[in-house]
């Protein structure tokens, strides 16, 4: 059997952006970025449903959170302005923790004039 399951933590590059399926299903983006030093990895995650909409409330620039179960995705689509194909490769997950200071609740952010991008 395969595993595709990957664990990241880090703070949120930008507000979370949610907007709606045409189904109604809460769909939210957000940049992820995990710093290693000399450089930093930017990693798209996509959450679905209550998780979506509990992050969009509650996470903004600079929050620091773990994603514990991502699951890397890849799909295309025909861009209908260019005619063009587009390839997205993202992590979705459907759980996340979010990381405060000393793990008492406290969900306070970093200073967004303090980050590595």
């Amino acid at each position: 059997m395969d595993i595709n399951n990957c664990l990241f933590e880090g703070l949120i590059k930008d507000d979370p952006e949610m907007t709606y399926t045409q189904n109604g299903t809460a769909r939210t983006k957000l940049t992820l970025v995990i710093d290693e030093g000399k450089r930093s990895q930017w990693i798209p995650i996509v959450l679905w449903d209550e998780v979506a909409e509990e992050a969009a409330e509650h996470l903004s620039k600079g929050s620091r959170l773990r994603v514990p179960e991502a699951r890397f995705t890849s799909w295309s689509f025909d861009d209908q302005k260019t005619g063009e194909k587009v390839h997205v490769k993202e992590f979705t997950s459907d759980r996340i923790e979010y990381q405060g200071k000393e793990n008492n609740g406290d969900h306070s952010k970093v200073d967004p004039d303090n980050l590595p991008f």
